[in-house]
């Protein structure tokens, strides 16, 4: 369960990381906002994993559901955001989310792989993250940050392309 979690989690985060500036620019934030937006998915990311200590040990399992599903709703506000600040705080909510996830993914596998092959464990995840990372990332076309959004993001190669929409 750990490691699907977080792959479906790093597909939304690349998708994020993708559609941040258009969604930046299109409120008003500018690259300022994108640096917020960015900048507060990982403080909240550290926020998360810090306070992970305080929770994760009791209920390892609720936590990580738990902490995807608040990752999720972060990135479906900033998704909706009319206006930057509820934006950025989508993002923080996100980064808090992944950050105590982490934590607890980490805590499940060191618990229950053996010792005789908890490594490859850890392998598997961090492989299987990669590639659900890459792949949201490096999408031909990143979806519509909103319905409406006169911008078309393109990204191809790790370039990202953002042009206003036609018609």
């Amino acid at each position: 369960m750990p490691v699907a979690a977080g792959m479906v989690s790093l597909l939304g985060i690349g998708i994020a990381d993708v559609a941040s500036y258009p969604l930046s620019l299109h409120l008003g934030g500018g690259a300022v906002g994108y640096g917020g937006m960015t900048a507060l998915l990982g403080g909240g990311g550290l926020l998360g994993a810090a306070a992970a200590g305080l929770v994760v040990q009791r209920r390892p399992r609720t936590v990580l559901a738990g902490a995807f599903l608040a990752g999720a709703i972060g990135l479906a506000l900033a998704t909706a955001a009319s206006g930057i600040a509820v934006a950025l705080a989508g993002m923080a909510i996100a980064g808090g989310g992944r950050g105590l996830a982490d934590v607890a993914a980490v805590t499940l596998i060191q618990r229950h792989a053996p010792d005789a092959v908890r490594s490859r464990v850890f392998a598997a995840q961090e492989g299987a993250a990669h590639i659900a990372f890459s792949v949201s990332a490096f999408n031909r076309r990143a979806p519509r940050v909103r319905r409406g959004l006169p911008l078309r993001v393109r990204c191809s190669g790790g370039c990202i392309s953002v042009r206003r929409r036609s018609g």
